[in-house]
Order: structure tokens, then sequence, then C-alpha cells
């Protein structure tokens, strides 16, 4: 069985894709349904523990108080 947190993961994958499929078939902008499929790379990064920069330097800086 698939844990709990991977089970919601691929749903929310399911629904990019398919709203992609859905933006493509009204012969939406690119620029639209490309956002689709950035977010469900994204969160297949999140299965497979794939870590993008954006994400690491949000941890690193999210415990530090920056000022002048």
């Amino acid at each position: 069985l698939l844990e709990d947190r991977n089970k919601y993961l691929i749903e929310k994958i399911e629904m990019a894709l398919q709203n992609t499929l859905n933006l493509m078939e009204e012969n939406a902008p690119a620029e639209i349904y490309v956002k689709e499929i950035d977010e469900a790379l994204h969160l297949i990064g999140k299965i497979n523990g794939r870590v993008d920069t954006e994400e690491v330097l949000g941890r690193i800086f999210s415990s530090f108080c920056v000022g002048k």
C-alpha cells in the first residue's frame, strides 16, 4: 500500500495532468497549460525525493532573520 501522502500527491498529479489535457483540448495558450505540467512535475519530485534549488534555499533562509 502507498502511504497516504503519496496517494494524495498522485491524485494531485492526476488532476494537474487532466487539467492540462482539458486546456489543450480547449486550445488554450501553452503558457496556461504549461503551469499545470510544471505543477505535476513538482509533485512528482515530492514523491521521488527530488529537491529543487528554490526549496533548498527556502529551507535555509526560513530560519534566518535577514536585516539591515
